[in-house]
């Protein structure tokens, strides 16, 4: 029973309250703990103190494997009908943004944002309004993005201008 409420029973009951033991009386040995050595100061310290080589370890196992690692490059140059030769290239700056960069005809540096699809290896990706708006220009349109992590490559579903079709753009790791 909870010492609380055993001290109220006691008080609700009237009768008198008497100590458990006389105060002199050390614990019981089952109650008594041993003094051991503390653990290190490295497990003690909060998770951005930790040295360098446990905070990489303890990092590690937060990589989810249905994303690009952080600092990853991908990259592919294509032809496009209508567009001509464009290349692509995805950096991965931090867990929810990418850098996109296009060089072609469509000349593009943008920050996006992304996270996991419903999917494994979808990527949701949300472009800002002016990408929107030169994508919408050149009259070409993104259907999607995924990540294999076997391969470790990212691909796109890009519809270009007058196309009745999708295209599927593979980008491979360059880094």
């Amino acid at each position: 029973m909870v010492p609380f409420v055993r001290v109220l029973l006691l008080l609700l009951s009237g009768r008198p309250l008497r100590p458990l033991r006389e105060p002199s009386e050390p614990p019981p040995l089952e109650n008594r703990r041993e003094p051991s050595e503390p653990p290190p100061l490295e497990s003690r310290l909060p998770l951005s103190w930790q040295p360098p080589s446990q905070l990489a370890a303890r990092l590690s196992s937060f990589a989810r494997p249905d994303r690009p690692p952080v600092g990853a490059c991908y990259e592919h140059t294509l032809w496009l009908p209508m567009l001509g030769t464009q290349t692509i290239r995805l950096t991965v700056e931090t867990a929810r943004t990418m850098r996109l960069l296009l060089q072609g005809v469509i000349s593009l540096d943008d920050t996006v944002a992304y996270g996991s699809g419903a999917a494994a290896g979808k990527l949701d990706i949300t472009f800002s309004a002016p990408t929107k708006r030169m994508l919408r220009r050149f009259g070409t349109s993104f259907h999607g993005a995924d990540y294999v992590s076997q391969g470790d490559r990212a691909t796109f579903l890009v519809k270009p201008p007058l196309s009745w079709r999708s295209v599927e753009v593979v980008l491979s790791r360059q880094n």
